[in-house]
């Protein structure tokens, strides 16, 4: 199963300290993960990892959009995030793809 989704890191980040902010981000986008796919685990991309640090530990990016895929391996689910390269974010909507 595979979900194309966007995130608002914006709202993740509000109110959380300066040195704290991307780490929150990626715990956030791994709590999104675990809920729309509804699994255990969940291992985070290297190019999503990438995206949300390339400006540092204070500023990641407002939005991300990423691509949820959906394993299973020896009975138990497997959340993939990678990321999806768009222009704009503008009219994006959630896609669910079995």
């Amino acid at each position: 199963m595979k979900f194309v989704q966007t995130i608002d890191l914006a709202k993740q980040a509000k109110g959380v300290a300066f040195k704290k902010r991307a780490p929150t981000c990626i715990k956030k986008i791994q709590d999104i993960a675990i809920k729309t796919a509804q699994c255990e685990d969940v291992q985070i991309g290297e190019d999503v990892n990438l995206y949300v640090w390339q400006k540092g530990i204070r500023c990641p990016p407002r939005k991300i959009r990423v691509q949820i895929d959906v394993k299973e391996q020896d009975n138990i689910k497997i959340a993939v995030v990678s990321l999806v390269d768009v222009e704009s974010f503008k009219g994006l909507q959630q896609e669910k793809n079995e």
